[in-house]
């Protein structure tokens, strides 16, 4: 558990409290500090979550958060292991509950946890198709996308589906960002991959409280705007994207002599009056 720095409890008014729950760049906001005044109750195999039969308001606890450092209880022996156990747990239970989406999304996350990414994408495939909470159908949508890319599938199969997950909920970056990033390294498919790598960049930090990946919005559609724009001959553009990103604070370290070399290129075609390049 961090808190920020000065951080002090608020006076508690509500009923429930999300902590933000940080997993390296992904972070979600999980209910953490519940009243003793209504009757709570932790529901499920795993990944349980609270639950009250009785009506209640909830607000998310700023300036705490709780970082997920790996180990636990339940890491007896390797990783693997452990999500192998973890899987054949929640695929009992959705044996006995074929509807309960969670334990479906569940399933799929320790499959790909465990190292058997075609059983992950059949899994995230399945949750896909189920009704219940929206961003978590998302993700599922987005997990198979990438997975599909791991397995070596067509191209087109594996744009098609982060173009699904897209236009299942627009307001997130991540599979814009994503298919800016395969077209550029697959073919140098600069116009596609500047389109994306655009539109990116426009879509603000959500709301949403499952596995929001922040790199995307902080830096990395930028970063991948910043190339593509170069290579498209909007250099201008890609100059402007470099110093944005050296400028913002949010670039990583390990990042900043690459983007330092590539708004140096940028800048030195507008000095030279370079052309934009021919497409390939």
């Amino acid at each position: 558990m961090e808190t920020d720095p000065g951080f002090t409890m608020p006076e508690l008014t509500h009923d429930c409290y999300d902590f933000a729950v940080h997993h390296g760049p992904v972070v979600h906001w999980r209910p953490t500090m519940v009243s003793t005044r209504l009757p709570w109750r932790y529901v499920g195999v795993l990944h349980e979550y609270l639950e009250c039969d009785g009506r209640f308001d909830r607000a998310p606890l700023e300036g705490v958060r709780t970082v997920i450092m790996g180990g636990g209880g339940r890491l007896q022996g390797s990783e693997r292991k452990k999500y192998l156990r973890d899987a054949a747990i929640l695929k009992d239970g959705l044996a006995k509950e074929p509807d309960n989406a969670r334990h479906a999304f569940y399933l799929a996350q320790s499959w790909r946890d465990a190292d058997e990414p075609a059983k992950a994408l059949a899994a995230y495939d399945r949750r896909a198709a189920m009704d219940g909470f929206a961003e978590e159908a998302f993700c599922a949508r987005l997990y198979a996308a990438r997975l599909a890319q791991t397995l070596k599938r067509k191209t087109p199969e594996v744009m098609a589906r982060f173009l699904e997950a897209h236009e299942y909920r627009p307001t997130r970056a991540e599979r814009l960002g994503e298919l800016a990033h395969l077209c550029r390294v697959q073919g140098n498919r600069w116009p596609l991959a500047y389109l994306f790598a655009r539109r990116a960049t426009e879509i603000p930090p959500p709301d949403d409280i499952l596995f929001v990946e922040h790199g995307w919005y902080d830096w990395q559609a930028l970063d991948e705007l910043a190339v593509s724009a170069y290579w498209m001959g909007a250099y201008r553009e890609s100059l402007e994207c470099c110093e944005q990103l050296l400028d913002g604070g949010k670039l990583p370290e390990a990042h900043r002599e690459r983007v330092t070399a590539n708004r140096d290129f940028a800048r030195d075609r507008l000095a030279v009056g370079a052309p934009r390049p021919e497409p390939v």
